[in-house]
């Protein structure tokens, strides 16, 4: 029911105007002057003022400012019995609704009452989305900050007090606080304390169902208090400790997955209104989020120790790693040399000796090649290993590693030759490095290539001529595409067709890979199963006239 005073200093037309109001349905008060109005509109509790224009006791032209002032969208309708334009127009000037001639009748007076109440009502309904909209926003806000702040970092004590000084900002609240429940006891701890005496309440743990944060933790339900000495749950003893003095507490749990992990709770909301339930709407929006920031902050913690013991343990298999290819460096030097050194036998043993002994000695070398690809695969993988750069001729390098190779592939039944074209340009290398590379993949090749079949090492000039390509083919068993990647992994290996034998002795590949990138190029595979394989490597060409020389690593 609106609110209607009647501001008029002749008797008989405020009980006139009460009667015609009160039959309208409105609730009418009359007043004879200004002066014992204002605290009805401090109290919002006016809707519409019909005021006199002449009062005994000064001009309501007077009083109209002084309404606005206290409330500037209260509607004010002059009355008066000696109207003007120039009165009118000065009444609506100073901010009056409406204005009406005395005597009025009832349905004027009722009619324009009427539509300064529903003003009135729209106005204030408003105000009200407009205060609504507004905390809505300022929800989003809060909301949007502890986002951010919980993805800028892990560090989970920065994130829980950035979360409770959030809570605190947000409900205008004195203090606010969260508990953690810890392993092992189920109490609850003080993990971030924020207002008075903060600091002192952190020295506190709760047990399980203790005070009204353990009601909450036990229960895994929502608490809000408006009176703490009206509730036996509160517990009085950290107040009386610290000296901080509880009057209403707002306090939710903490859940994951189905599990009460902590509260948190705020106290004190400052401003005549309560905690109410948009308050615990928000703070449980808060807590979904701490709860969510602790699980990965602990999840980070436990990854990252994870993490840091692998690497101690790849550091202790680095160690042995070294510790067990520096001893095999010098009795492997020394068998090949003393291989060397024997004199085969003049009997008819003798070209079983040769044969046996060959393949003793490549068996040494192969030992050796793996000796050095796993000390230069380290030096490569920290960065110590420099790179002895020089101008070299492809065709010749190419032509050196496939006569080493040519009698064993000779003896498999291989047919193994090259295909590079003398004038390609100089490529800009480590010698040894490449030389090593080629070796390899020539390895690899003739190792899982069947009789009577052939491999072709081949050269060309590629990527807008500033590099060379060099083709290893073969037409051996071939490798799945899903394992293209793979086997140039340390110690990658794929199993053939063949049970009995593998791809990739686990380190050659690595090798290729790692030395031909220090070079500035890359290193692939093509392969269908049953048709071989193409193995392909890119070398920076030596740098010609007026163009930079290929930079050291």
């Amino acid at each position: 029911m609106a609110q209607v005073l009647v501001v008029d200093d002749d008797r008989l037309i405020r009980e006139q105007a009460r009667e015609i109001l009160t039959s309208a349905g409105f609730q009418v008060t009359g007043f004879p002057d200004g002066r014992d109005i204002f605290d009805r509109i401090r109290t919002n509790t006016v809707d519409v003022i019909l005021l006199d224009l002449v009062l005994a006791e000064g001009s309501g032209l007077d009083l109209l400012p002084l309404i606005k002032g206290l409330d500037p969208d209260l509607p004010v309708i002059i009355v008066t019995g000696h109207a003007t334009l120039d009165a009118a127009i000065e009444a609506l000037k100073g901010g009056a609704y409406d204005f009406i001639q005395k005597p009025f009748p009832p349905e004027q007076i009722v009619s324009a009452v009427r539509r300064a109440a529903e003003r009135r009502r729209l106005d204030l309904r408003n105000k009200s989305l407009m205060l609504e909209l507004s905390e809505k926003i300022h929800e989003v806000v809060i909301l949007k900050q502890v986002g951010e702040t919980i993805s800028s970092t892990l560090d989970l004590q920065a994130i829980l007090a950035a979360l409770i000084g959030a809570a605190k900002d947000a409900l205008h609240s004195e203090a606010s606080s969260l508990l953690l429940v810890e392993e092992g006891t189920g109490d609850l701890v003080f993990e971030v304390a924020l207002g008075e005496r903060g600091e002192q309440v952190k020295e506190f743990r709760l047990k399980r169902g203790q005070g009204i944060a353990g009601w909450v933790a036990e229960h895994g339900e929502p608490l809000c208090i408006p009176d703490v000495t009206r509730d036996p749950r509160f517990l009085t003893r950290v107040d009386a400790t610290t000296g901080f003095i509880t009057r209403s507490i707002l306090c939710v749990p903490l859940r994951l997955k189905g599990t009460t992990i902590g509260v948190i709770e705020v106290m004190n909301k400052r401003g005549a209104r309560p905690y109410d339930h948009e308050d615990q709407r928000l703070l449980q929006a808060i807590a979904g989020q701490a709860a969510v920031a602790i699980e990965n902050a602990k999840l980070y913690r436990r990854v990252s120790e994870q993490l840091a013991d692998l690497k101690r343990l790849e550091q202790v298999k680095e160690d042995l790693t070294q510790l067990v290819v520096h001893d095999l460096k010098a009795p492997l030097t020394s068998i090949v040399l003393n291989l060397d050194m024997l004199t085969p036998p003049a009997d008819s043993e003798g070209t079983k000796w040769v044969r046996y002994v060959g393949d003793a000695k490549r068996s040494c070398r192969s030992l050796m090649s793996l000796v050095a690809n796993l000390l230069d695969i380290s030096s490569m993988q920290d960065g110590t290993l420099r790179l002895a750069r020089e101008p070299l001729v492809l065709a010749d390098l190419v032509g050196s590693i496939v006569g080493e190779f040519q009698v064993q592939a000779e003896e498999e039944g291989i047919h193994l030759r090259a295909g590079v074209p003398m004038d390609l340009p100089l490529v800009r290398a480590d010698a040894d490095l490449l030389r090593r590379v080629l070796a390899n993949l020539l390895s690899n090749a003739v190792s899982y290539c069947p009789r009577e079949s052939s491999i072709q090492v081949r050269a060309a000039r590629v990527e807008e001529g500033r590099a060379v390509q060099v083709d290893v083919a073969d037409e051996g068993e071939g490798i799945p595409e899903a394992y293209h990647q793979k086997i140039f992994e340390k110690f990658g290996q794929v199993e053939t067709a063949r049970s009995s034998f593998r791809l990739n002795k686990g380190l050659g590949l690595t090798f290729c890979k790692l030395a031909v990138e220090a070079h500035g190029g890359r290193i692939w595979v093509q392969s269908v199963v049953g048709r071989g394989s193409t193995f392909s490597f890119t070398i920076p060409l030596e740098a010609g006239p007026g163009e930079p020389a290929v930079s050291e690593r």
